[in-house]
């Protein structure tokens, strides 16, 4: 009986030492690419992690999640770092599979902008009223950034 008495101070104990919600509460941090041209494109993602890659056409106007992450709160605020230690290429295709263009980590192609730099994406911040930062990337693809060939 004192075992069990021990036993649940000790379990109160540890369970009021810390504070759960402030480590275990995550950011919902999302990237996403926007089709600012004026035809459909192909978006190829090839991950680090498990060669994962995704492929989804891009309607004019719209836009595809290319990565979705949840940092805990006691890793800080939501950095754009984060795409780049997950996604290592991104592909634009053509509706026939022509290729239009490829960024990569640490590889700009000369004649686009690069997007892994942050500095070509617009950060939406959302307001949850808590200590929490909801935070959105977002690159507009433009016909700048498709293959000389197609300008």
């Amino acid at each position: 009986m004192m075992k069990k008495i021990l036993l649940i101070i000790a379990a109160v104990a540890c369970m009021s030492a810390c504070d759960p919600p402030k480590w275990m509460n995550v950011h919902d941090t999302e990237w996403f690419v926007k089709n600012k041209t004026d035809s459909p494109i192909m978006v190829r993602c090839h991950g680090f992690h498990n060669d994962w890659n995704i492929r989804q056409c891009i309607m004019p106007k719209d836009s595809f999640s290319i990565l979705y992450f949840n940092p805990y709160a006691y890793e800080g605020k939501p950095k754009f770092s984060i795409l780049t230690e997950h996604v290592k290429m991104v592909t634009l295709f053509e509706a026939n599979g022509d290729s239009l263009n490829t960024w990569s980590i640490g590889n700009t192609n000369g004649f686009s902008r690069d997007l892994f730099d942050e500095s070509n994406w617009h950060k939406y911040r959302k307001d949850t009223g808590t200590h929490m930062e909801d935070v959105t990337w977002v690159f507009d693809i433009l016909p700048a950034d498709l293959a000389p060939a197609r300008q």
